[in-house]
């Protein structure tokens, strides 16, 4: 039985397309990015709960 999910990950071919909807159509809010040594986004956390 699953209670509870702590964490969630999802690779995504379009970052900007994915933020705008996790963000403006499920109310989602960005918590922080973490870049890469080049500057590039590595990985960005979502506030969901």
């Amino acid at each position: 039985m699953i209670t509870g999910i702590t964490h969630y990950g999802v690779k995504v071919k379009d970052m900007d397309r994915s933020v705008d909807f996790y963000t403006n159509i499920l109310g989602f809010e960005e918590a922080f990015r973490i870049h890469n040594d080049d500057g590039s986004l590595r990985i960005l956390y979502l506030h969901i709960g």
